[in-house]
């Protein structure tokens, strides 16, 4: 698998995802960080990270399944 087919299967996932979870990960993927997108969306920084977590996780998996190799400590940080 190349690197492009990588970058297709990661934005295919997020453009699958539901609201408010797109916007999160799409306000994130912009540079903002967790307090600018909780003072946008109204959501608490808490719940914002383990949505992002969540979907991380998820994506993590379909590539995995997909035959990608994710090493495991690949994290999202602040």
């Amino acid at each position: 698998d190349s690197p492009s087919d990588l970058f297709d299967t990661v934005n295919s996932s997020i453009e699958e995802l539901g609201e408010p979870e797109k916007s999160i990960i799409l306000l994130r993927k912009n540079g903002l960080t967790y307090k600018e997108i909780s003072l946008v969306t109204k959501i608490s920084e808490r719940t914002l990270k383990r949505k992002v977590k969540s979907v991380i996780t998820d994506i993590r998996k379909k590539l995995k399944d997909e035959g990608f190799f994710i090493p495991a400590d690949t994290v999202e940080r602040e």
